[in-house]
């Protein structure tokens, strides 16, 4: 970090984060709906929470993690989506945004992790019964041109 850069963590809100509070255990048939289709210690036991992929105001969907940090490295978790009682995204992040542009009906999403002055953002889209990621972008605090290039996914702020 160069002593002329000034930088501020800008805090976006997600929809869903690995450490809230107040998720729930889920149905023996979610569990089971991930257990099949990933390997997942078998201690580990499941909570999360309903989302609302299509925006239709019906949150019919699931957004899942491991309860009690089962599974988890130093900063991320792996976080399973449910649309249909399918897993339909499954990957290792802290916090999932849901973006206002949609394919096949379902909004696009935003994953996003940050450990040690590095932030990963991935941008997903719903294609063929399944979450496909789009992009990715790694951020530091000394690149200041990517994060102006970036300025909407770029955590910080010159």
């Amino acid at each position: 970090l160069t002593s002329s850069a000034f930088f501020t963590l800008a805090a976006y809100a997600s929809d869903f984060s690995i450490e809230e509070k107040n998720l729930q255990p889920v149905s023996k048939a979610m569990d089971a709906a991930i257990r099949n289709r990933h390997e997942v210690n078998a201690d580990c036991q499941f909570v999360g929470k309903p989302i609302d992929l299509s925006g239709q105001g019906h949150n019919a969907d699931l957004i899942v993690t491991t309860a009690h940090a089962c599974n988890w490295s130093a900063n991320a978790a792996p976080v399973w989506i449910l649309h249909n009682n399918q897993v339909v995204f499954s990957s290792s992040t802290q916090t999932i945004t849901l973006k206002s542009a949609k394919h096949h009906h379902l909004f696009d999403i935003q994953s996003s992790r940050s450990s040690a002055g590095v932030a990963m953002v991935e941008l997903w889209s719903y294609s063929n019964r399944q979450y496909k990621k789009t992009r990715s972008y790694v951020f530091t605090p000394d690149d200041e041109k990517s994060c102006n290039e970036h300025s909407d996914l770029c955590p910080w702020r010159f």
